[in-house]
């Protein structure tokens, strides 16, 4: 049985193989995709697998889980093994856009507390 790192709700834990096997729903059918993608890597890249493997997992929880899991659908469905490169090519990380200095004018609130001090003293 491979003994490697996985992500599991959240926290790391040894590898997929020691995942509960009492799962429902999406959590039965994302474990199985996780699963299935270390296999391929592990049939395909028997010696950089584990490297791999954990780096998609570190995009999953540095990006978005939902799509590295679309993204090694796609992967298995095509045939393809799931390396990071191939998942990172398909998730990209949003840019942010820059901002621009911004102009503040505080005259408006400055008119403000000045009628609010004249108020207070007359």
């Amino acid at each position: 049985m491979p003994s490697i790192i996985a992500m599991s709700s959240g926290r790391w834990c040894v590898s997929p193989a020691h995942l509960p096997t009492i799962v429902t729903g999406r959590t039965c059918s994302r474990r199985l995709l996780i699963i299935q993608a270390y296999d391929t890597l592990c049939k395909h890249q028997p010696q950089h697998a584990d490297r791999h493997y954990v780096r998609v997992l570190h995009r999953a929880s540095t990006t978005s889980e939902s799509e590295v899991e679309t993204a090694i659908g796609l992967l298995l469905e095509h045939s393809q093994v799931p390396t990071f490169d191939a998942v990172r090519d398909l998730v990209r990380v949003p840019q942010i856009p820059a901002l621009g200095q911004m102009h503040v004018n505080l005259q408006a609130y400055d008119q403000l507390l000045s009628s609010q001090q004249r108020r207070s003293h007359g």
